[in-house]
């Protein structure tokens, strides 16, 4: 990533209140991008935000993890859930939107898209930062 992508502000979408999530199907941000088959959402810790924003998405196996790949949700309540599920929900956390180029060369399916590095980074198209004590599952 260039310095001016890690420091360009990015969009950043307000969560919506919990009285509409039910009917919004717990997708968090708007539909022109939960829609766009080039866009995926990501969830991480909010302190990491401006690491993968400076150095890209890197896999848990470059920081001594087991996982290679990175992997992005095709909706956003794909990558809600998954934090809620599968991670130390303390702290606060973001889910993150990318557009890719093409999604010619990735490894992806109807629910997911993995990136094995040396894959070309998806562009950060905006953020959605969610209270640390949601739960919808």
């Amino acid at each position: 990533m260039s310095n001016d992508e890690s420091t360009k502000p990015l969009a950043e979408y307000e969560f919506p209140a919990r009285a509409l999530l039910e009917s919004l199907h717990y997708c968090v941000f708007p539909e022109e991008l939960e829609s766009d088959p080039l866009v995926a959402f990501h969830a991480t810790a909010s302190d990491i935000l401006e690491s993968i924003k400076a150095d890209g998405f890197r896999p848990a196996s470059d920081f001594g993890g087991v996982l290679e790949s990175v992997s992005f949700a095709r909706k956003s309540v794909g990558a809600l859930t998954h934090w809620m599920t599968r991670r130390d929900q303390a702290g606060d956390a973001v889910i993150i939107a990318v557009r890719f180029d093409s999604l010619d060369g990735y490894d992806y399916d109807e629910q997911d898209i993995r990136l094995y590095p040396p894959k070309k980074q998806p562009e950060i198209i905006g953020i959605c930062r969610f209270p640390s004590d949601y739960r919808h599952v």
